[in-house]
């Protein structure tokens, strides 16, 4: 991936066309199970600035402890909080 550090990552995919993606969806779930980032962070013991950062798109790994636990509290599969897009 071409590095542009004035822009989000997202901003130079969307430029670069042709490119694929993984989006987050965990605020769309967490919508849906009415269940807010603190309840989220008490229930899965991970913290509120690593589920923001991780709804927000702005990470660029996620380990499998994590998105087990996530899943395990909303009650979802992992294909529910990631979107794989192809040709943004």
């Amino acid at each position: 991936m071409v590095n542009y550090p004035k822009y989000s990552q997202k901003y130079a995919i969307m430029r670069l066309g042709g490119i694929t993606m993984i989006i987050v969806r965990l605020d769309r779930v967490m919508a849906d199970r009415k269940m807010s980032l603190r309840e989220l962070s008490e229930a899965t013991g991970l913290s509120e600035v690593n589920l923001s950062k991780l709804k927000n798109s702005r990470v660029k790994a996620i380990r499998f402890s994590t998105l087990n636990s996530i899943c395990t509290e909303l009650k979802c599969q992992p294909r529910d909080i990631l979107e794989f897009v192809y040709d943004i």
